[in-house]
């Protein structure tokens, strides 16, 4: 009579331990699987994070290289004769002409040494211009006898942000002017546009952490301070990546 119920509760603890010893054999298998996913997400992770440097550098480069090339132009047109003479007049037209065939300009400003806008091709020649006022990358091209690049700021005689390009007209062995070049945002946006994936959202930030250009709603943003988890990552490194 007992002897079933012996049997019964020997087979009932059987299948336990069987079970158990399933368990425990197949414990390692999911240990590996886990072990695999973790190590595919952090070889996915670091292909995510060495795409976006690269993205990042792509864009460094076409800036700097824009950059460049205004300085280059910039350079040339201060060594024309039209600025040997007190009178500018005639590089006003020269200017002009140089401007239109520009498209990575939006104006052309000739400063001289007490801050005096003498050219501004967005203005009528015949209307007095107001001061350049101290603007800090002119005077720097100044002071080093080299060019420089303003952060973004709004210009007074178009009541609009801008970024310039300032080189010195040097005659003599000294700085007589400033000769400065506004960038168009449209051209940044079309040039810029094309080095980010159609995924992402990437920006160009100035000296003073405010957006210049962003891939999205750039006019939206221009201006705008970037965010403070940005700014603490560019002051400790000058490259990497922040989640």
């Amino acid at each position: 009579m007992f002897a079933p119920l012996r049997q019964a509760g020997f087979r009932a603890g059987l299948r336990e331990h069987l079970l158990v010893m399933v368990l425990v054999a197949m414990l390692p298998l999911g240990l590996f699987s886990v072990l695999l996913l973790v190590q595919s997400w952090r070889l996915q992770q670091a292909e995510v994070r060495e795409n976006v440097l690269d993205a990042a550098e792509r864009l460094a480069t076409t800036v700097r290289t824009e950059l460049d090339g205004s300085v280059r132009k910039l350079e040339l047109m201060a060594l024309s004769d039209t600025l040997s003479g007190d009178a500018v007049a005639d590089f006003r037209a020269y200017a002009a002409q140089v401007l239109a065939a520009s498209p990575e300009w939006s104006n052309l400003v000739l400063v001289s040494l007490a801050g005096e806008q003498l050219v501004n091709l967005r203005q009528p020649p015949d209307r007095p211009l107001p001061p350049s006022g101290d603007r800090d990358f002119q005077r720097r091209a100044v002071e080093t006898a080299r060019p420089a690049v303003s952060d973004l700021f709004q210009a007074r005689s178009l009541g609009e942000q801008v970024i310039a390009v300032a080189v010195p007209v040097i005659r003599d062995g000294r700085v007589r002017y400033t000769l400065s070049a506004s960038l168009s945002f449209e051209r940044l946006q079309a040039l810029l546009g094309r080095t980010v994936d159609a995924n992402g959202v990437a920006s160009v930030i100035d000296g003073a952490n405010r957006f210049v250009w962003r891939s999205r709603d750039a006019a939206a943003y221009r201006g705008k301070q970037a965010l403070p988890a940005v700014i603490d990552a560019m002051q400790r490194a000058p490259a990497g990546t922040i989640e």
